[in-house]
C-alpha cells in the first residue's frame, strides 16, 4: 500500500504516428527494446491507470473491472 508520502512509479508512454511498435518498422526497433526491458525494472503493479485523448462522451467515463475488453 502507497502511503501519502509516497509517490508511485509513472511510465507515460506515447503512440506516435500510430501503434508504432507494432508494425516491425527497422527505427523501431529501440522503442520495442525499451518496452521490453523496462519491465524487468518497475514492480508488479497493484492497478494501472491509463488516460486517452481518444475517447469521447458527453460526461466524464471510467472504465474498471480485471479485463476491460476495450484495453
Amino acid at each position: 500500500m502507497i502511503n501519502s508520502n509516497q509517490l508511485c512509479p509513472v511510465l507515460f508512454i506515447p503512440h506516435g504516428g500510430g501503434p508504432l511498435p507494432l508494425l516491425g518498422d527497422e527505427s523501431h526497433l529501440a522503442l520495442v527494446s525499451f518496452l521490453k526491458e523496462i519491465t524487468l525494472s518497475l514492480p508488479l503493479p497493484s492497478s494501472i491507470l491509463i488516460i486517452s485523448a481518444h475517447w469521447e462522451e458527453d460526461k466524464v467515463t471510467i472504465t474498471n473491472g480485471k479485463r476491460p475488453s476495450l484495453i
